[in-house]
């Protein structure tokens, strides 16, 4: 019915119909050719740019790290839900505050995270014991809903103006970026991936945090739940 009403209007051939469907079409085509470069632009920045700015503050050797009061470890979920298995972030993270902690690099670990889908830090707390960090070592956050209120209560609620934090490698440029924005005088202990920090899911959210790393940085996001959800021993 469209065509029959185009070609009765006067002055309008059904050519230039076409002509303008495919004009619109290279510019939907163009507008998506440059909004995919501009997000891949974005992620080449944010990749590469944290990585360069953090270089100097990252570790993975444990005898080069230097010597903190305090390790913040930055929990995660210990299993798979869907297989029931155990999560090797969550173990190389744990294994590896345990590890600063008996080679004299730390002496007391920070288990920051939400107790969402399980209770992650209390959890944590009793896996750093089963590796051999006494429990009056071991600090307690159970309001680190993220990353960025993991290191901002840190901050406000813990007299520390430095610290090392724990997490695969990723995630530990971002941390670590984070917090020295935020004036902590940070270093990062490097857990092993096993090669999961590669995979597209891991890239991707990994990708989306440090796009809410920059909003909350600029929006000078503050530390929640203060009063009411203390840091504990």
């Amino acid at each position: 019915m469209d065509c029959l009403c185009v070609r009765n209007r006067p002055g309008i051939s059904a050519g230039a119909v076409v002509f303008d469907t495919f004009e619109n079409m290279r510019g939907f085509k163009r507008l998506f050719i440059v909004t995919v470069l501009v997000i891949l632009l974005v992620f080449l920045a944010l990749e590469f740019g944290l990585s360069y700015v953090t270089r100097d503050t990252l570790y993975t050797d444990i005898a080069s790290i230097p010597r903190n009061k305090t390790a913040l470890l930055l929990t995660t979920t210990k299993t798979d839900t869907t297989k029931g298995e155990l999560l090797p972030y969550y173990l190389h993270r744990v294994q590896a505050a345990a590890d600063l902690y008996h080679a004299g690099k730390v002496s007391y670990v920070l288990v920051s995270g939400a107790n969402l889908a399980e209770p992650t830090v209390f959890l944590a707390r009793e896996d750093l014991r089963a590796f051999g960090v006494p429990a009056e070592r071991i600090l307690l956050d159970t309001c680190g809903v993220n990353t960025y209120q993991s290191i901002v209560r840190c901050l406000a609620l813990y007299d520390r103006d430095s610290m090392t934090i724990i997490s695969q490698q990723h995630h530990c440029e971002r941390a670590v970026y984070m917090a020295q924005q935020q004036g902590l005088d940070a270093l990062g202990y490097i857990a092993r991936g096993d090669g999961e920090d590669f995979r597209p899911g891991v890239i991707l959210h990994e990708f989306m945090g440090r796009v809410k790393m920059l909003w909350r940085l600029r929006t000078n996001e503050q530390a929640g739940h203060l009063q009411d959800c203390p840091i504990y021993n």
